[in-house]
């Protein structure tokens, strides 16, 4: 049976009879030995501004060019094939986290797109999907549906991406975004099974591109220079 808590006024009396030697000894290996949320909490409880300074910090923007740097070696070592096989680039414990670093920099690269860089924000955005649609049909990592190992939704990281395009020049917006469909749109996913993020939510690049055209009066742009690009693809066909 688990013990009963002490209530506050129990722990309260126990305390009593310590000095401030005793309090701080207790506190300190409380801290030392606890896990990193418990050192994390006491922190913040001794010192105030450094919670504060840490949720500033998670709001804030990584800074893009930093990231976008990080995104391009990533995508260079797994297109040469250095998450599959011996390489001296890759150790073989990051062999084996290459879910994790795949995941904190698509991350990374999303979150970048708050700050001002947005040109190289978008730039590590784009890396990162690119390597996801050779993904599916290329073993750049040792996993049979590495897309849902590494739990990256494609679709809300390109919605993200065309969101501040869209914001920081509608222009540009209508005019990359068709070439950008026309590359990555997938309509059973990105995942190799049907299953994962995209699958679950329901969303696909080309109803995100329509929704986010709609939502400005962009439609009408999109649609002509989706037109444009496509009309190559019909002459050769016939």
């Amino acid at each position: 049976m688990a013990q009963k808590r002490w209530d506050r006024n129990e722990f309260f009396g126990h305390l009593a009879g310590m000095d401030e030697a005793q309090l701080k000894k207790m506190l300190w290996t409380l801290y030392w030995r606890g896990t990193a949320a418990q050192r994390e909490r006491i922190e913040g409880l001794v010192d105030p501004t450094l919670a504060e300074a840490k949720k500033r910090e998670a709001h804030e923007a990584p800074e893009a060019g930093r990231v976008l740097a990080e995104v391009r070696e990533f995508a260079t070592l797994a297109r040469a094939g250095a998450y599959m096989a011996r390489d001296r680039r890759v150790s073989p414990r990051e062999r084996t986290r290459w879910r994790m670093t795949f995941r904190n920099l698509a991350n990374d690269a999303v979150s970048s797109l708050k700050g001002d860089d947005v040109e190289s924000a978008e730039s590590a955005v784009s890396i990162m999907v690119d390597l996801a649609c050779e993904m599916w049909g290329h073993d750049l990592f040792r996993s049979e549906d590495p897309i849902e190992a590494a739990r990256f939704v494609v679709s809300d990281a390109i919605k993200a991406m065309w969101l501040r395009r869209r914001q920081q020049d509608p222009a540009e917006f209508v005019r990359r975004a068709p070439e950008q469909l026309l590359r990555w749109e997938s309509p059973s996913g990105w995942t190799r099974h049907g299953e994962g993020g995209d699958r679950r939510t329901g969303t696909d690049v080309g109803s995100g591109s329509r929704q986010i055209a709609a939502d400005t009066g962009h439609v009408a742009p999109v649609r002509r220079q989706l037109r444009r690009r496509l009309q190559p693809v019909d002459a050769r066909r016939h």
